[in-house]
C-alpha cells in the first residue's frame, strides 16, 4: 500500500498527498480522534437499525445502501461493513450495497417518490406549515 499519491489540480500543478488521505476519512469512524464528542459511523448504523422493530433488523442489516458524497471514498463500503459487523448482533447477516452514482441517490429517490400517486397525500400546504410548523 503506497501512502503517497499524486494529484493534478485544475491549474496543472501536481501535489502529493500522504496520510491525509486516510486521516480525513478516519474522522467519520473515530470522531473522538479529533476531540469531537460524537458517534462514529459504525455505531450510528446500529443505533438507527436497533430503533426499528426487532423483526426488521435482519432485513435492515442485510441491505445497508451507501448514499452521498462521503461514501465515494475508496474502500468505504468495505470499512463500513467491517465496522457494522463488529457491533451487529451475531445472528444477522450484514450486507453493504455500494452502487454507482451514490452521490445522486437521495435526489433519485426523491424523484421516484414525487412521481407516485401517494406523494400528494404526503404534502402539506404553506398555510398548514405556517400553522403547525416543522
Amino acid at each position: 500500500l503506497c501512502l503517497e499519491k499524486n494529484y493534478e489540480l485544475p491549474d496543472g500543478q501536481t501535489i502529493t498527498i500522504g496520510t491525509e488521505r486516510f486521516r480525513a476519512t478516519e474522522i467519520l469512524f473515530r470522531p473522538t480522534s479529533m476531540g469531537l464528542d460524537s458517534t462514529g459511523l459504525g455505531p450510528m448504523f446500529d443505533i438507527a437499525i436497533q430503533r426499528s422493530s426487532k423483526d426488521l433488523w435482519p432485513t435492515l442489516y442485510a441491505n445497508i445502501v451507501l448514499s452521498g458524497g462521503n461514501m465515494m471514498f475508496p474502500g468505504m463500503a468495505q470499512r463500513i461493513e467491517k465496522e457494522v459487523k463488529q457491533s451487529a448482533p451475531p445472528h444477522v447477516k450484514v450486507g453493504v450495497i455500494d452502487v454507482e452514482n451514490k452521490n445522486f441517490l437521495s435526489w433519485i429517490g426523491g424523484a421516484i417518490l414525487a412521481s407516485t400517486s401517494e406523494f400528494s397525500e404526503m404534502c402539506i400546504t404553506k398555510d398548514e406549515y405556517n400553522e403547525h410548523g416543522p
